[in-house]
């Protein structure tokens, strides 16, 4: 009888325990939002840094040592040092990278302004999102003698445990976040990375801005395997001493010139992922395939006159095939989603029952003062349910541990299946036949009592 004081067929615990893995996602992808989960729960010492600043809590340093500002690197986008923070925001929730650099801003406020407002509208899979940009005197030494510092702070969308694209190129292979097993990167790969950045260079010169420095190893952020972004964008403007090189305030002339700039560094970026180091040229790629010798020479040495749309035409049978990876892709994404979603099914089932069956709280008025409520009517039912879910026993007595019954039953209850059970009471002595659809109608009818007993008291 598979009831909860029933036999089964005998099963080893540890195989039941391995095949449970197959129903759930990957588990390095769970590994990696572990992780990441892991990082935006961290915080810093306290007395480190700030409580918060603006709107953010919950700071942790992933550079430099905030405390130590002799020691931070300069920026590649011409501004004084800085340092990145993990933060989240009360406004949302969600973790952002903030960027704070050291020292009040060697910059006119209305840059600043222009620039951040410009960049907060490019929105695009390849590049780290600006939200907004603010000055804080928040970070002043709390005992320092010297009058605090209005420092300018970029906020970024965070991509937990990024690194730049000049730190994976120098990590060896088997430490490095682009996944290179055996030194250079895979022709596949580079394509890969490449049509991120070139779609994402178009759709920045499209908007009428240039990238500049941003198109840099230290600015370019790996976020996964094979996935780049371009970061701190807006920077390299709002340092600009000539006002930045923003469409409504550079001449044409001026801006072409700049965003064929960006094409060349662009290549000279290609460059080094096709060398896997931070060397670059034209030269460099002839050493791994002829088609990318002829993409890095286009931008690294071609006319004055080459936009990213003639590239983009130059590589276009790339396009089609990396646009039918993503889809590949997608298509994988989804069905991992789909298991995720039977896995949230289980959460959400076990912990309705969990709030009904055995209940500690008989004599409170969330239950009316019935000792037995959680013993009686629909509540009965669902114990007894609980039991064929999950006390199995095999014919010895020894517990099994099959998710696979679990994962049924608990689909059966979720549809409301007309399909009948045989439950059985742990004394053998009660026999009940009920259908999944009348325990799923004794779950909610418990809930609703739970609720309406719960509002009651509050009242």
């Amino acid at each position: 009888m598979n009831s909860g004081v029933g036999s089964m067929g005998a099963m080893d615990p540890l195989a039941a325990l391995r095949a449970s893995a197959d129903l759930y996602i990957n588990p390095d992808a769970r590994e990696d939002a572990r992780r990441d989960a892991s990082l935006l729960l961290s915080t810093a010492t306290p007395g480190t840094v700030p409580e918060a600043v603006h709107h953010y809590y919950g700071l942790l340093p992933l550079e430099a040592d905030p405390a130590s500002p002799a020691g931070a690197p300069r920026s590649s986008t011409g501004g004084p040092p800085s340092v990145v923070y993990k933060a989240v925001s009360t406004d949302d929730g969600r973790g952002y990278a903030l960027r704070r650099y050291l020292g009040a801003p060697p910059a006119r406020g209305d840059a600043i302004v222009a620039s951040v407002e410009a960049w907060k509208r490019i929105r695009h899979p390849g590049v780290v999102a600006l939200r907004e940009a603010f000055t804080s005197r928040a970070f002043a030494p709390a005992r320092s003698a010297m009058p605090p510092a209005n420092e300018l702070v970029f906020a970024y969308e965070l991509h937990p445990r990024a690194e730049t694209l000049r730190a994976a190129l120098q990590a060896p292979p088997h430490l490095s976040s682009l996944h290179a097993v055996d030194g250079p990167l895979s022709e596949a790969a580079v394509w890969s990375l490449t049509t991120q950045l070139l779609t994402a260079v178009a759709a920045v010169h499209a908007a009428n801005l240039v990238l500049r420095t941003a198109l840099s190893p230290d600015a370019v952020l790996v976020t996964g395997r094979h996935r780049v972004r371009i970061g701190r964008l807006a920077e390299a403007d709002a340092f600009d001493a000539d006002g930045g090189a923003l469409g409504h305030a550079a001449s044409t002339a001026r801006l072409a010139a700049l965003q064929r700039e960006d094409l060349g560094n662009l290549g000279r970026l290609l460059g080094a992922l096709v060398n896997r180091g931070p060397a670059a040229g034209a030269a460099d790629a002839g050493r791994r395939a002829p088609e990318l010798t002829r993409l890095v020479s286009l931008l690294v040495g071609g006319s004055a006159r080459t936009t990213v749309t003639d590239v983009l035409s130059f590589i276009a049978p790339r396009l089609a095939a990396e646009s039918a990876a993503v889809w590949s892709h997608a298509d994988a994404t989804q069905a991992v989603l789909h298991q995720e979603y039977d896995a949230s099914r289980l959460l959400r089932l076990s912990s309705l029952l969990g709030f009904i069956n055995e209940r500690a709280d008989d004599a409170s008025a969330a239950t009316g003062g019935n000792a037995a409520w959680s013993e009686t009517a629909d509540r009965y039912l669902l114990k007894l349910f609980r039991d064929y879910v999950f006390h199995q026993v095999d014919a010895d007595g020894r517990p099994l541990l099959d998710y696979g019954h679990v994962m049924e039953c608990l689909s059966r209850l979720d549809v409301g299946s007309p399909e009948t059970v045989l439950l059985s009471s742990r004394d053998g002595a009660a026999l009940i036949l009920a259908s999944y659809a009348e325990l799923q109608r004794c779950l909610r009818t418990s809930l609703e009592d739970l609720r309406m007993r719960a509002n009651a008291h509050s009242m």
